[in-house]
Parts: structure tokens; sequence; C-alpha cells
């Protein structure tokens, strides 16, 4: 049985890494946790706990630092996001469990440097995993911290694992043995991706905007509609209302060279309904601003709970010329969402069967009105 000795810095670690995440915003810098977060439970896993103890202290973190990290899934329903946590927690046991073989052949010190390489392991097969959830991983704590992760540009969002994983692990060992060389590990590891970012954003922009633009303005438009209310005529028309002023608004303020609308604005295949798909090249042309629009789309009317979560880029130019071009709808390039939120958007191993929130769209056969 594992004592509370034993539970509590696995119910710490867990708190801090679930608390990393930015579900808070970004005035709140809690991203910074997550440097951290694991300090707790890798010196306490210098003395190796039995196997059954290590897989309960794990399931214990797991589901903690989830439920932290995604409690707003509960405003759809309790239930739900519960069944979704749970779900997760399998795969995310993989590298205490890998954690485990090493240090019992190996060491501790071996495991402890080892951490940082199963953690990195851990989060890309979460990619390829049908029932992942994607927005608990590690990298996602850092989504704010724009001044440290550029150097995703060449090494991928998995590098972030990996430099926090190790950030942890240099951390311990300066705890375990204070001194000169293993502080200037810990800065130098701090100083190498905040050079890499200094020299992307200020001192050669270029090589990531290109040579013709050095700045692009973008605003992101969010409605006050309540995410949880069901979807009817109604709320779909106060949403484009809504939607429509901000962007009138921003476009007279700003004029943004995009503005980006929330995931799946519209309820149904915009390029489908000839109505919206008119309103919306009238909008974005007398904008003359790239409209980033996401959109929903029912192949199959029979079955209401299959849908595709789609997103695509509006230009002035393809307004312009979508008559003059006769341009049809499967001659647009739309990108379809590979990984649905588990249980709620897609239904992982039964593709044929009702998700948990049994979607239903709206019929693209309604009227609109837009003033």
């Amino acid at each position: 049985m594992n004592s509370k000795k034993d539970i509590l810095p696995w119910l710490l670690s867990a708190c801090l890494l679930g608390l990393s995440y930015p579900s808070f915003g970004p005035a709140m810098p809690n991203g910074v946790l997550a440097w951290f977060a694991f300090v707790p439970i890798l010196l306490n896993l210098r003395k190796l706990p039995s196997f059954k103890n290590l897989l309960v202290l794990s399931l214990l973190f797991n589901l903690l630092f989830l439920y932290i990290d995604t409690w707003w899934l509960g405003y759809f329903s309790v239930s739900k996001s519960a069944l979704v946590i749970i779900s997760q927690v399998p795969l995310l046991s993989f590298p205490w469990i890998g954690y485990y073989f090493i240090h019992k052949k190996n060491g501790w010190l071996t495991a402890l440097l080892s951490f940082p390489f199963l953690w990195t392991l851990s989060d890309g097969l979460h990619h390829f995993m049908p029932h992942g959830m994607q927005i608990y991983l590690l990298p996602y704590t850092q989504s704010h911290n724009i001044w440290l992760i550029q150097f995703i540009d060449t090494f991928g969002m998995y590098a972030i694992s990996f430099w926090l994983c190790s950030m942890n692990v240099l951390i311990v060992l300066f705890l375990r043995k204070k001194s000169l060389k293993r502080s200037l590990f810990k800065l130098v590891w701090l100083a190498l991706p905040l050079f890499y970012s200094f020299w992307s954003m200020s001192i050669n922009p270029k090589r990531v905007t290109g040579l013709g633009n050095t700045k692009t303005n973008v605003s992101i438009i969010q409605t006050n509609q309540i995410a949880t209310l069901e979807r009817d005529a109604n709320s779909f028309q106060n949403t484009i209302d809504e939607l429509v002023l901000l962007c009138d608004s921003a476009v007279k303020t700003n004029q943004p060279d995009l503005l980006v609308l929330p995931e799946a604005s519209v309820p149904f295949n915009l390029l489908q309904d000839s109505n919206l798909l008119k309103i919306t090249r009238e909008l974005v042309n007398a904008w003359q601003t790239s409209l980033a629009i996401g959109f929903q789309n029912n192949p199959d009317k029979s079955k209401p709970y299959e849908f595709e979560n789609n997103a695509m880029i509006f230009t002035p130019q393809l307004a312009m010329l979508w008559d003059s071009l006769k341009i049809k709808a499967e001659d647009v390039k739309v990108y379809q969402k590979e990984h649905g939120l588990p249980f709620v958007e897609i239904n992982p191993f039964f593709k044929k069967r009702p998700t948990l929130a049994n979607q239903r769209l709206i019929s693209n056969k309604q009227v609109y009105n837009f003033e």
C-alpha cells in the first residue's frame, strides 16, 4: 500500500502539470510550471516502488492532471468528460512503466536520463492513436510562450516535450548535488531556445515570414455565445450576426491581413449552401481581408451523427473570381481535421456508431438573414 509520503509527490506533480496548461488565458504565465512539474516525482523515484504501486501512483497522477487540464469539458457533460479522460490514461502510463524497468535494471540515474526520451515518445505515439485527445500533450503547456518555442520550426512540436522533460531532469540533478557545473547546464539549456527565438523573431524574421512581409496582422474573432447550448437555427443566426459585427469592427479598426473565426463556426457545409456562400463571398470582397473559417460537413444525410470538421482560407481573390472562373466546391482546397475529440467528434474504433455527443447538423436548406 502506498504511504502518504509516496503519494504526495505524485499529487503535487499532477497539480503543477495540470495547472501549466493554457486554460486560463495568455495573461497568466502558468506554462512555466511545466519546467519543474515532474521534479517531485523524479526525486521520489530514487527509491523504486513495487511495479503494482507504481501503476497505482501513475494512474492517480494521470487522472488528476488530466482532470485539472480539461476541467472545462465538464461544462458539456461530466460523465462524457470522465470517459474522455479515462480513455487517455493507458498510454500515459507508458513513460512510468518504461522508467520502472530501466531503473530496475540500470539504476536511478540511467532511468532519470531516459525520462525525456520516454515521455517524448509517449507524446509522439498519441498522435497516431485513434482516441488521442491531443490537447493535453506536453507541448501545449508552452503555447503562450512564443518567445521560447520558435525552435519547433526546425525540430517539431515534440521537441518541446523533450526540452521540458530535460529541464526537469537538470533541476533534479542540481537539487541532488548543487554545483556550478550543473547550474551552468540549466542556464545553457534555457538560453538555447531563447537565443533561437530572439534570432528568429528579431534578428532574422524574414527567414520565417519571407522577403515581402515581416509582419502579418491577424485578428482572432471570438463570439460570446454559450457553447453548451444546443445549436439550432436561432442560435446559429445569433452567432453569425455577432461574427459579422466583430469582423466589421476588426476591419475598420485594424485592417488585418487575416480574420480567424472559431472552429466549426458553420454547422454545415459552407461550400454547398448557396445563400451563405454568396454572403461570405460578398463580405470577404467588401473587407478585402482573408477569412479563416471552419465548417462542418455531413457526407451522409441519413447519419446525422457522422460529420467532418473542416476549415479553409477564403481570400478576397477567391471571392472576386468565383463566378468568372466558374469555381466549384470540389476545386477549393479544404483542410479536414484528422484528430477529432474522442467520443464527441469521433467514436474511436467504432466509426459507424454515433458519438456520445450524438451530433445533429442543421439542415442546409434554411434561408438566413444578413444585414
